[in-house]
């Protein structure tokens, strides 16, 4: 099946009448300098997308433990797609007052996003990350991550809607 034809199904799947809301495997992406990349980035087990009236969109996930500590945030991003992929839509969730510019395309989502009002304990993650981590030679990589996104909490979260 040739991508763009994938990418219209793909578009057509969100101009459902009634919320569907499915699993996928999803990744967040903490933007660093190259030195720290191979640390950067997290698979998500439990990304979820639901399809509403209208083209209504809502992205679930958790951040990931490595940066939001053991009890990282569940977010809720809130939007509306738009009926063709390519074109970009944004995403809201007041809770942690997150917003963010989302692009659907060749069988994903890909969001950019920004934590305003995002509160964690950074030295509490610090803690969790020495605990996880004691033996390992990247510890001190994995910490600078955690801190650069605590500094300036702002992610790309990729879903792969095409499983």
């Amino acid at each position: 099946m040739s991508i763009i034809r994938r990418a219209a199904l793909v578009a057509a799947a969100f101009v459902a009448t009634t919320a569907t809301a499915a699993s996928y495997s999803a990744s967040y992406q903490v933007p660093v300098p190259a030195s720290l990349q191979s640390y950067a980035s997290f698979k998500l087990a439990n990304a979820t997308v639901e399809q509403g009236d209208n083209n209504a969109l809502k992205i679930a996930y958790c951040l990931p433990q490595d940066i939001a500590g053991a009890d990282g945030p569940e977010i809720v991003l809130s939007g509306t797609a738009p009926a063709t992929a390519g074109d970009f839509f944004t995403v809201r969730e007041d809770a942690n007052d997150t917003t963010g510019t989302c692009v659907q395309s060749a069988g994903t989502i890909t969001c950019m996003l920004h934590y305003a009002g995002l509160r964690f304990d950074a030295a509490t993650t610090e803690t969790y990350l020495k605990q996880k981590y004691a033996e390992a030679p990247d510890l001190s990589e994995r910490i600078q991550v955690m801190r650069m996104f605590s500094g300036n909490a702002i992610g790309i979260l990729t879903v792969d809607i095409d499983q």
